[in-house]
């Protein structure tokens, strides 16, 4: 058995998902400990190399966005062996999320609940973290998220230059029909505009559904990445529950 399993899991599961979530962040601080970590346990073979578009990477595994919000814990994680890391949401103004708990455990699906709320320091406080950050093995997508078309292209033209590749989210709590055909308009123009202007690749995140309405949702931003030529597209990898643990009694299953 692993010392994880044996010492530092035990240890973790003792604390709520919130508090070890928070510890967690604070040990990425310290990169040089996980150079060290990474260094007994990296696996490279040439077996794995692949590419996402234009971007070489050194195997397929990547992080998703979530953890390094911000773009603080690259240096560290880069260490771990990912193939590429998504750092973000980053959104134009600081957020502070959803209030606490915000995290469920589900130890036998071996799955998180969570209700985060899109946290962010916001796009400045990116940018400074990202401009800082070394060279990497690993691939660095900025993925950011908003809900208006000049908000998302200010945040993405801001990190371009510091990434590797950049990833949209729209971030839209619109329900009625009509909102729905506006909001369609945006992601359209945003796609012609980001496309006529990248250096880097562009994926654009689409949004998860649950029924038939927003499977059509979704297969109509499909249609317009296809037609303005996004370089690759995202899809989320979670699903919606009732959680009455949780602050906002539902959130996302992970």
């Amino acid at each position: 058995m692993d010392v994880y399993s044996r010492l530092v899991r035990p240890l973790l599961f003792r604390l709520t998902a919130d508090h070890a979530h928070y510890l967690a962040r604070i040990a990425l601080r310290f990169a040089p400990v996980w150079r060290a970590v990474g260094s007994r346990s990296r696996f490279n073979s040439p077996r794995l190399t692949t590419s996402m578009t234009r971007l070489r990477l050194a195997n397929p595994i990547g992080l998703a966005p979530g953890l390094d919000k911000d773009g603080q814990f690259v240096r560290a994680l880069s260490q771990l062996g990912f193939g590429y890391l998504v750092v973000g949401s980053i959104t134009k103004n600081p957020r502070p999320g959803n209030p606490f708990p915000r995290l469920i455990r589900y130890p036998e699906e071996q799955a998180i609940a969570n209700c985060m709320g899109l946290p962010s320091e916001g796009l400045k406080k990116a940018i400074h973290a990202l401009r800082r950050r070394p060279a990497t093995p690993s691939v660095v997508v900025g993925s950011v998220a908003g809900s208006t078309r000049d908000e998302l292209y200010e945040c993405a033209e801001g990190i371009e230059p510091y990434v590797d590749a950049v990833e949209i989210g729209l971030v839209c709590p619109n329900a009625t029909a009509e909102e729905r055909v506006e909001e369609l308009h945006i992601f359209t123009d945003l796609a012609k505009s980001l496309v006529a202007r990248r250096r880097k690749p562009l994926f654009f995140k689409l949004p998860p559904y649950f029924d038939d309405d927003g499977r059509r949702r979704a297969m109509m931003m499909l249609d317009v990445c296809l037609r303005t030529g996004v370089d690759g597209i995202s899809i989320a990898g979670n699903t919606r529950i009732e959680e009455p643990r949780l602050s906002t009694g539902q959130g996302s299953l992970s």
